[in-house]
């Protein structure tokens, strides 16, 4: 598979409408390596951020994720790029 298929895009989208039209506390958390989340975010890198009622974790990694998991979200939106 190659970069630029979307998967970014569509993983921002779900975020999004989970958020806002379903009222639910949704995280997002960028586990690939583009790093193109920080984007989102005018501060520091800082492990988190919150932007549109979405509390992003930019550039995470796999033995981070499981503390992620357990904190308290209704959803966690997972970009695993390709």
């Amino acid at each position: 598979m190659e970069r630029g298929l979307g998967t970014t895009h569509i993983a921002l989208s779900l975020a999004n409408f989970v958020c806002s039209k379903l009222g639910m506390k949704t995280a997002y958390i960028e586990l690939n390596t583009t790093n193109q989340i920080h984007v989102l975010s005018r501060k520091d890198r800082k492990p988190s951020f919150t932007y549109k009622g979405i509390v992003f974790y930019p550039n995470t990694t796999v033995t981070s994720l499981s503390e992620i998991l357990h904190k308290n979200y209704r959803y966690f939106i997972i970009d695993m790029g390709v």
